[in-house]
């Protein structure tokens, strides 16, 4: 039987295939990005209208802007005052622009925290630094430049060898990033609150028994998270 046929219909189905499945790495990378925009966006407008109908029902005085560690805390007051938190799922510095500004302008607080930038640190597709700086900077200068008391919390750390830990964020990109916070909180005349101070192991992962899964928070880490946020933000006592 002559085979001679086969020898010449294999390599080019093999570069048909090659091409296809180039073509749908392509397509699958490209369309990537619009998914997460499509995504986020969606839930960032609902988290935007839960916010302001809780804000009418209990009207905040301190609203604390951040990602899904502050979307599942528990914040009704801060200081003794009236506080509600909003973050959402996946929120990263240059998303919080979906859900901030016009929530403080509806709202008027008398004070605004910042805790973001974890998501900014993933391994897979981090933001630049420089970008991750103009994005914190164009959200808060504005409220600055009118006054508001700002502060901006530094990145609480992860657990290590956990998936949603270290193995999905970069412990040393969290570093470089509270850095620039810091500088940008110096520069911008805002406070700062250290959540990159929450207890950690010898080895400088988040403690492990202060998280549920290596980045959110179990009852006790989100008590020592609050804790610290009072006490960068609180009056002193008498």
């Amino acid at each position: 039987m002559d085979f001679r046929w086969l020898r010449r219909t294999v390599p080019v189905a093999t570069l048909v295939v090659a091409a296809v499945l180039a073509g749908l790495w392509w397509v699958a990378r490209e369309l990537k990005p619009l998914h997460r925009d499509l995504t986020f966006g969606h839930h960032a407008w609902i988290r935007a209208e839960v916010a302001a109908s809780q804000a009418r029902q209990h009207p905040p005085e301190i609203v604390v802007f951040g990602d899904s560690i502050v979307e599942a805390a528990h914040l009704p007051e801060l200081c003794g005052r009236p506080a509600l938190a909003v973050g959402a799922w996946g929120a990263r510095v240059g998303e919080l622009a979906r859900l901030a500004p016009d929530l403080v302008a509806a709202v008027k607080p008398a004070r605004i925290v910042v805790a973001v930038g974890v998501n900014d640190a993933a391994r897979r597709d981090p933001t630049d630094p420089d970008a991750f700086v103009a994005a914190y900077r164009a959200l808060i200068a504005p409220w600055r430049a009118s006054g508001l008391a700002v502060d901006l919390a530094t990145l609480a750390p992860v657990v290590e060898a956990a998936p949603l830990g270290d193995v999905n964020f970069d412990p040393a990109r969290m570093l470089r990033l509270d850095e620039r916070i810091r500088a940008l909180a110096t520069e911008q005349g805002a406070g700062l609150i250290p959540l990159d101070t929450l207890p950690k192991t010898a080895t400088g992962g988040l403690r492990p028994d202060l998280s549920d899964d290596g980045v959110h928070l179990t009852p006790e880490g989100y008590r020592l998270w609050r804790e610290t946020i009072e006490t960068a933000i609180c009056p002193p006592k008498p």
